[in-house]
């Protein structure tokens, strides 16, 4: 079966046929219930605790942490036997704030 998404979506309007549904993102339409994954050099507007975000602006891959209060991207591509990534202190999502994940593990 064929289908068109609606033209000229507004953030976080969904769409659905049959038992699927698609969120708009700002940029593209997301199948809801899946993690998903964007690059580009801006984090994306929806998103949910697992996706994941391809900064083209540094090569670094981060995914999306959020515990229910606190919400940030973590850095998952940086090799931490080296320089180890960024520590910031986590706000608001859509913002380009990461942790360091040994920071997260108690070490």
């Amino acid at each position: 079966m064929a289908f068109s998404f609606p033209p000229s979506p507004s953030l976080n309007d969904t769409f659905s046929v049959g038992a699927r549904s698609w969120i708009w993102n700002g940029y593209a339409w997301d199948l809801l219930g899946q993690k998903v994954f964007t690059a580009g050099p801006n984090p994306p507007n929806a998103i949910k605790a697992g996706d994941q975000w391809y900064n083209t602006n540094n090569d670094i891959l981060y995914e999306f942490i959020s515990d229910g209060s606190t919400q940030f991207w973590l850095d998952i591509s940086t090799n931490l036997l080296s320089t180890g990534p960024a520590i910031t202190s986590p706000t608001n999502a859509g913002t380009d704030n990461t942790l360091n994940p040994l920071l997260l593990a108690g070490m």
